[in-house]
This record gives C-alpha cells, structure tokens and sequence, in this order.
C-alpha cells in the first residue's frame, strides 16, 4: 500500500469512527430523554395485567413494535409491508376437514396457552401496542379451502405465485389476529412426484402471517412442531468468540488486554454500521414518498439442496455464499439491463444488503427472535461468476461480528417507546435490498399419512425504502428462491427475468463445480479476491 493510499484510508477510517460516535452520542442522548417514557410503559403494562387482563394481552414485543405500527389508524391506509407468506406441500390429499381438526386440536387446544395471539389482534392502548383479544373469534375467517387452477404445471405455477402475491398486498382485517390459512386440494407438481409417471394430486397448504406475530423460525415450529406434530431443532447463531480458539490467552495480561479493546472494537464495528448503512443508493432503493401499492412475487422451480451443497464443497465456500453470489450476479444483471446510465452503474458496484439472522434459544412462544446485519454484496457487471463468489464468501466471513449480538440491545432501546414514534424512527431508509436464508429441517417429515415434499415462504419487503427481497428455505432435499420487488422498482416480467438470471448464475456455478477435482484452498482463495 502506497503512503497516499495509507493516508487516504486512515483519514476514511477515522471519518467513520468520527461519524459512528456521532450517532453513538445522539443514541445516547435519546436513551436519557426517553427514560420517563420507559417508566411510563412500564405502569401502564402492570395496570394492564392488573386491572384489564380480559380485554388485552402482553403488549407487543420490541421488535414485534417494528412490523405491528401498521396497525396504527394512522397506517391502515398505507400498502401492507410485513405480510410472510409460508406454502407447505404434501404429496397426497388432505381433507380440508382434517387440516381444520389438526388446527383445533393444536394451535387452539393443546397450544392455547402458548400461542394466545392466535386468537388476539393488535391494538393500541395508551399509546403502546398491546395484543388484545378477540372474543368474537371464529376459525372460518381465518381458514378457508381454496382451488388454484392451471392445465400445466408451469401455468399453476403461475396462478400460486399470483396468489401468494394477492395474498403479500392484501390488508389483514384490523379486529381479527393476522393469520390465514388456505388448503389448496388439487395441486400437483411433477418434478415433486415421488413417482415422476403418477398423476396423484398434492395437497397445498398457503399460510399468511403477519411479522409482528412471527419470525420464520416461529413459523416453522406452529406448523411443523406444533400443528403436525413432528420436533423440529434450529439453527442457532453462532456466539462470537472474543479471542481466535487458536491463539486463546493463556495468561491473565492477554485476557485483560482482550476484554479492555472489546469496548474499542463494539463502538467500531456500530461505526461502520452506521456508516455502511447511510451509503449511496441501487436502483432498487424506493424513497419511501414514491411507493406504490403492491408487490410482485415469482419463485423458482424446487432446487435440489444437493446441487448447491455441491457447488459449496466442490468451491471451498459456504452454502450460503453461493446463493447471495447467485442473487449479486442477478442484480448485477439486472442494473446492466434496466439501469444503463454511468451513474447508476457507479452505485450499482456494491449492493447495501440487509441479513436477518436467527438468535439462540428461540423461545416456543410465537416471537420475533432474530438479529440483523449489514453487507455490501460486489455487483461490479465485470465481475467473472468465481470471482464474485468469493468476494461475497470473504465479505460473509469478514461480516461476522460482534453487531448482531449488540442490535438486540438497540431495538429494545427503540422499540419499547410509544407507537407512534416507533413508526417514525424504525424505518429502514437507506438498505435497498433484503436477504433471508433459513434452513428448515434436513430430514423427510411425514403428516397425514404422507410425505412433507418441500416449504418456501416469501413476504413483503418491510417498512422503509427495500424494492427487492431474496427470501430462500431449504426443506428437506429441496429449496426455492422466491424474489418479492416493489412495483415502484420494477414489473412483474422483470422479477421473473430476475429468477431466470438466478438461475443461470446456480447453472454457471455448477459447471465450475464440475471441473473442480476437489475443494479451493484457502490460499487461492485469498488471491482470487
């Protein structure tokens, strides 16, 4: 590195740390000023449970605070952004009857206590969010049978995704708790088919949330744990280790001299966050005074997990490298095609990206129970497809901090204030795109006499200005990638463009797999980036 380049980054590195403390110290003069709000909050949630235990619930959780201020009289009006759509797929007939008795058996018989917000909505009580319940509650309006039509399976592929999209962009009714669940009797699905000459007909089921009740691992466990039956073990996030295991401190200087710079390395990494997250915009960043009324879905066709699991050992890289280098390439792609202007370009170079990711110890109880971080993914169009790859492996290792540990601290600090600043403060405006990765378990699960295939979900893209989101679960031997975009930031042919580029890029991938003999090595994989 020449003296100027020296130079130039320290002088960068020290705006950041300057810039980062600003923020710091405006966080912390917030905190101070909101400490009677606090108080507040904290007598009216005791008179609640004291004096009101039959008209209202818990109040909603912090983060549940982020995604249920769509709720407020104030938002009712605006286009819905925290719908999560679930389909599960099962390789037989299941009666609509039978799907009804396994819910009233479950989620409201041997579950009540657990999941009382199945039978609770959101509302606002002395300026919080409270979950308060539905003594008219009726099971018919919130399950329902449903016939999707299609003479191929290409066409009722098409009809699904139109549905779930139908689904993404309806309002959930203001008095009744935001779940929907839709038997679909006559779907099929030949790539799925346990015997690919069978004509049996499948069974679809469409489930609909509302994230202020749920996460994606809280989905699983209601409808996998809790509804058919079956334990379902998750992953969990990795502790941050202070030390490398390797060169752990073997005498008290060394750990003393750790645990002294982990205060320097805490206010450095939210630095950088804070200065990540306020970067140039993508074509896909939609200001939140131009947003449209409506979001378009496509997913793609089931993905053997084996493939990519392949490309990832044959590639020395992680699972999930290889499909966010999937979906950087499609971006890529797309800015080239769509967004042809110079500066546009520029910008489009890397892609502020936003990464949910699972907390320890997720509770049984249907919570909100993950962390979130920020990446920048390389969408440079002159980028080769390996390349690319494992910029985004090195900029997935080198992302993993101590942040997602510390943000659950900062949403409780935001989210545990009054509704209506809550909305106003909790907006993303800046992270133009979202990435969700949930592995779902590895295993063949069996319900109603049948075979659980494969589940993918897709949702809307979030309060604040994300056109785009990747969301992708792997369920037993397969996945899918389901793409949601504003229709401010582009029509429906061009999410399914988006797929298609996606695609093409697994398929690339694949062929450089092949002509692997075994994994990359650290060292090339060091000089490649």
């Amino acid at each position: 590195m020449s003296l100027l380049n020296l130079v130039l980054f320290v002088l960068k590195e020290c705006g950041v740390i300057l810039f980062g403390l600003l923020c710091l110290f405006l966080l912390i003069i917030f905190w101070i000023l909101s400490l009677p709000i606090y108080l507040y909050r904290y007598l009216v949630c005791l008179c609640t449970k004291l004096f009101c235990k039959d008209t209202f619930g818990k109040p909603v959780t912090p983060l549940g605070n982020y995604f249920a201020c769509e709720f407020l009289p104030s938002a009712r009006k605006s286009p819905p952004r925290s719908t999560l759509i679930v389909t599960v797929v099962v390789d037989r007939p299941v009666s609509f009857e039978s799907v009804k008795e396994s819910i009233e058996a479950t989620w409201l018989g041997r579950d009540a206590k657990k999941f009382p917000e199945l039978k609770q909505y959101v509302d606002s009580w002395m300026g919080f969010l409270f979950w308060k319940n539905d003594h008219s509650f009726k099971l018919e309006n919130h399950l329902q049978p449903k016939k999707i039509e299609g003479e191929t399976d290409d066409e009722l592929e098409e009809n699904v995704c139109l549905f779930m999209e139908q689904l993404v962009n309806k309002t959930f009714h203001p008095k009744r708790s935001p779940w929907e669940c839709f038997v679909v009797q006559n779907y099929r699905n030949t790539e799925l088919q346990r015997d690919k000459t069978s004509t049996n007909v499948m069974t679809l089921l469409v489930f609909r949330f509302h994230h202020s009740l749920v996460d994606g691992y809280s989905i699983l466990k209601v409808i996998i744990e809790s509804m058919m039956g079956i334990p379902l073990s998750t992953a969990s996030l990795t502790p941050v280790s202070l030390t490398n295991k390797k060169d752990s401190p073997s005498n008290l200087t060394k750990k003393i001299v750790t645990n002294f710079t982990l205060v320097f390395r805490i206010v450095y990494e939210i630095c950088h966050f804070f200065a990540l997250a306020f970067t140039g915009t993508t074509p896909w960043h939609v200001p939140l005074n131009k947003k449209k009324c409506g979001e378009h879905i496509c997913r793609t066709k089931p993905i053997p997990v084996e493939s990519i699991r392949n490309i990832k050992s044959k590639l020395g890289v992680s699972f999930t490298s290889v499909l966010m280098s999937c979906a950087s390439a499609a971006a890529s792609r797309s800015f080239q095609l769509h967004h042809a202007k110079p500066e546009q370009n520029c910008r489009g170079r890397t892609m502020p990206t936003s990464i949910p990711l699972p907390r320890p110890d997720h509770p049984d109880k249907l919570r909100n129970h993950v962390t979130t971080t920020c990446l920048k993914l390389p969408t440079d169009p002159d980028l080769e497809s390996l390349e690319r790859l494992y910029k985004v492996d090195k900029v997935l290792r080198d992302g993993k901090g101590l942040l997602p540990l510390i943000l659950p601290f900062f949403i409780a600090l935001l989210g545990s204030h009054l509704a209506m600043i809550v909305q106003q403060i909790t907006k993303n405006r800046h992270v133009s795109t979202a990435f969700s990765n949930f592995p779902g378990p590895g295993i063949q699960l069996e319900w109603e006499k049948g075979r659980v295939l494969t589940s993918d979900f897709a949702g809307g893209a979030l309060p604040g200005v994300a056109g785009v989101g990747f969301a992708i679960l792997s369920f037993g031997d397969y996945l899918r990638i389901a793409i949601t975009a504003n229709s401010a930031v582009m029509e429906r042919n061009q999410v399914k463009e988006l797929i298609t580029f996606f695609n093409d890029e697994i398929a690339i991938l694949q062929e450089l797999a092949m002509k692997q003999s075994g994994s990359v090595s650290q060292r090339e994989v060091n000089t490649m980036v």
